[in-house]
């Protein structure tokens, strides 16, 4: 099986940063473990998806692709930067147990596009930045509770 990730998150990287963001990759984008399946140990995944949490500078986080892994993570992550340095989670299908667990904290998330698939939509708004702070289509209004469809 052809690993399509680098690929498809290199030219998902550049449709972003075309709308004028800085990207920033998850320490264990390319990682593997389980003959694939994950990216990376669950500490692995854990790891690089705190530091994202953490870090100041992110506005939102686009999720790579699906699986049922993510709600392994789910109990392994401290939300509490959240709340001064709030981001958009992006994603759908598996990637629904992040969006639940935020909504129930009060946060915010977009049921959208993954980066693997990102550029294959044939439907452009669905790749619209305009919920994206940063970007520059964002639409400053945007101030609606719980979960949106991009």
């Amino acid at each position: 099986m052809t690993n399509t990730l680098p690929t498809s998150t290199s030219q998902t990287s550049t449709t972003l940063k075309s709308w004028g963001l800085t990207v920033i990759e998850a320490s264990n984008l390319y990682s593997s473990a389980e003959e694939g399946r994950y990216s990376g140990t669950l500490d692995e995944r854990a790891d690089a998806m705190q530091a994202l949490i953490d870090n100041k500078s992110v506005k939102a986080i686009f999720f790579a692709r699906g699986g049922y892994g993510s709600s392994q993570l789910l109990n392994k992550l401290n939300y509490s930067k959240l709340e001064k340095h709030p981001k958009w989670f992006v994603g759908y299908s598996d990637i629904t147990a992040f969006h639940i667990a935020l909504n129930n904290l009060g946060f915010e998330t977009i049921q959208g596009p993954m980066m693997k698939g990102f550029n294959k939509d044939s439907r452009p708004e669905r790749r619209q930045p305009a919920a994206i702070p940063g970007s520059k289509g964002f639409y400053k209004g945007h101030r609606q509770k719980g979960n949106h469809t991009v």
